[in-house]
């Protein structure tokens, strides 16, 4: 097989292949690519660090979207200083009066205000971000909550208050007034009223307005000024000084000498209450009222007189009789008046009349002519004891007994023994005898004069006074009936009785053959006789124990009288 030369082919020049037209394609889109990124963030750009606030933002009704945070506190800052908030008063009849005081309005912090506002939708701040905040921000609005506080000038404030009162007070008219003297009564015709508001009240809410930021319109109210008080008090007080009458007290003329008093009874006056009166004029007219008020005027009677009192400074009493010096003195007889008689013909005086009103004359118990025919008269009451025969002791009772005699005690007149004795000291004359002192025997300067003031005791009972002080001894006495007895020590113990009678009584005091005297002399108008009694009643190793007894009897010997005189305990002698 023959091998035959082959010629080789020519190559023919093919398309590109899908590779290259893959790489065209994605170098055409990567430049697309690039140019709508390029676009994109070209149409983001003005998004990115955004200075503006977000669209419906504001603040106490100011907008605020678009502003940069330095316009923003620039515009807020302006708004606050134009803002002017004037307070209306309105009144019942219509009228309205404005009040606008110098002010500032002041919020909180401003940039703190701001920022906030600035904040509103920020959160994220990337392009993107930003503009999907602003598209939701157009769908809705952002107010910032206001804090506003107003200063303003309160004393500007008071006075365009006071100076609205002012102007829309109306005075009250005056009133007129008059007197009726015959028929004392007082009228007056209030004029017309006036009216203004309470200045304080208004004031007090415009403040609150202001400082609670609620500034708008306050209703007040006219306060009704029905007379004017001044001008009615002047009117009533010269009214008052015009038809008042005074009053008339009654007068007293005393007669020392007549014991009698001439009395002119006193006469009403009338007055004009002037309080009253315009307290009434002025509610009269308050409830609309404004015809003539007449009111009847006070009548002021005289002060009420006590005629008893009257004559106080000339009432007498009797005197009694007594004795004094060797005379008697007294028996005159006293002065007084009638009470209830007095009364009766005073109150029957008609006003301004006169009359003579006498005391009654009050004769004494006793004239001093019946006294002296039966002065010392009779013997009362006399008791009469033994005494030793010891010297000393004999002498102290004389000088006792010379003290007392002739002594004259008038009626209600009291006797003392250490009074009327005095102390019982050498210089007297006076010599130690036994006395008990403190439970012991001893001398002592008076010793023994215990004896007379016992003697007396039992001379007293026996007239029947009244005894006022009486002690017994500490042992039993032999001189008088145990129970009868009175001790009497200087500056200790004391004896003493009442004259109970209607006369003079005199005691006679003597001492001689070996007994002690003693009698009370004086005016026995009832005839009693008196008997002592004197009965043990315990005894022990110790004490012993007396019971005593006054007894009374009339003048027909019958039983008036057992008065107890006591119990009287002594010690025993050892």
């Amino acid at each position: 097989m023959s091998t035959a030369t082959k010629k080789p082919k020519k190559k023919i020049k093919q398309p590109h292949g899908v590779a290259f037209y893959m790489i065209i394609t994605l170098g055409v889109l990567m430049v697309l690519a690039i140019a709508v990124l390029t676009a994109f963030y070209l149409w983001l750009s003005p998004y990115k660090d955004y200075p503006y606030i977000l669209p419906n933002v504001s603040y106490d009704g100011l907008k605020l979207e678009g502003l940069t945070k330095e316009e923003a506190e620039k515009a807020i800052t302006i708004e606050l200083a134009r803002r002017d908030y004037k307070l209306t008063i309105a009144f019942p009849d219509g009228a309205e009066y404005e009040l606008d005081p110098p002010q500032e309005v002041k919020t909180e912090n401003i940039p703190a205000i701001v920022d906030q506002a600035f904040q509103y939708g920020r959160v994220n701040t990337q392009p993107m971000m930003m503009y999907n905040a602003i598209k939701a921000a157009r769908g809705a609005s952002y107010e910032i909550p206001a804090s506003l506080t107003i200063e303003y000038d309160k004393d500007a404030l008071r006075k365009q208050v006071d100076e609205m009162v002012e102007e829309l007070s109306i005075a009250p008219g005056s009133a007129e007034g008059s007197g009726d003297p015959e028929a004392k009564t007082i009228t007056i015709t209030p004029g017309t009223p006036g009216r203004t508001a309470n200045a304080d009240q208004i004031y007090e809410a415009a403040c609150q307005a202001y400082d609670t930021f609620q500034v708008g319109t306050i209703q007040a109210s006219y306060q009704v000024i029905p007379v004017n008080e001044d001008q009615l008090n002047g009117l009533a007080a010269a009214l008052q000084k015009q038809y008042s009458v005074p009053v008339t007290e009654t007068s007293v003329k005393l007669d020392e000498m007549a014991h009698a008093a001439n009395v002119t009874k006193g006469t009403p006056g009338y007055d004009v209450d002037v309080e009253k009166l315009v307290d009434d004029v002025t509610a009269q007219a308050t409830s609309g009222n404004f015809e003539t008020y007449t009111m009847p005027m006070t009548e002021i009677l005289p002060t009420a007189v006590d005629v008893s009192l009257i004559f106080t400074s000339l009432k007498i009493d009797p005197t009694p009789v007594e004795y004094h010096d060797g005379q008697l003195t007294g028996g005159d007889p006293g002065y007084e008046i009638d009470g209830e008689a007095a009364k009766a013909e005073f109150d029957a005086l008609n006003w301004g009349e006169s009359t003579t009103l006498q005391m009654t004359e009050i004769p004494p118990e006793h004239t001093l002519e019946e006294v002296q025919e039966v002065l010392f008269r009779d013997e009362l009451g006399s008791c009469h004891t033994n005494h030793t025969s010891e010297y000393n002791r004999t002498t102290n009772l004389r000088l006792a007994c010379q003290e007392i005699d002739g002594i004259v005690l008038n009626s209600g007149a009291t006797f003392s023994f250490n009074t009327f004795v005095g102390e019982r000291t050498p210089e007297k004359g006076y010599r130690k005898a036994i006395v008990y002192a403190d439970g012991e025997e001893e001398a002592d300067d008076g010793g023994g004069v215990c004896q007379v003031a016992s003697t007396l005791y039992n001379a007293a009972l026996y007239a029947e006074m009244e005894i006022d002080d009486r002690m017994e001894h500490r042992f039993v006495v032999t001189y008088v009936p145990a129970g009868l007895d009175a001790t009497v020590y200087w500056g200790v113990q004391d004896f003493c009785f009442t004259n109970t009678t209607d006369y003079p009584i005199q005691i006679h005091a003597s001492v001689s053959g070996g007994q002690v005297h003693i009698s009370i002399d004086g005016t026995d108008d009832y005839g009693h006789t008196v008997r002592l009694e004197s009965s043990q009643v315990s005894s022990d190793s110790e004490t012993v124990s007396y019971q005593a007894w006054q007894v009374i009897y009339d003048s027909y010997g019958d039983l008036i009288e057992r008065r107890d005189l006591g119990v009287s305990t002594y010690d025993r002698h050892k």
